[in-house]
């Protein structure tokens, strides 16, 4: 018996370190709007967020378009594309 619930635990830890690494590479909204005031520019209303590849972002602001990309430290660089 406890060599089954030792397999088990095994499973759910491989599943929850999956499950957190695919939401370590999503961006919110609100992460997106702070990082975009975070770089001094405007961003009242974040209308669309779309991944662009390996932690960068295409980034709709109500002030307009923006380019996020994160690094490995969790950094954050912005640039106004439009």
């Amino acid at each position: 018996m406890r060599h089954k619930s030792i397999k088990t635990l095994g499973v759910l830890i491989a599943f929850f370190t999956a499950a957190f690494s695919v939401n370590a590479a999503e961006l919110t909204h609100g992460e997106a709007q702070a990082a975009i005031r975070s770089a001094d520019f405007a961003c009242n209303h974040v209308i669309n967020l779309k991944s662009s590849g390996d932690n960068t972002w295409m980034v709709k602001c109500n002030s307009g378009i923006f380019s996020i990309t994160r690094d490995k430290n969790g950094k954050f660089t912005v640039s106004q594309v439009e």
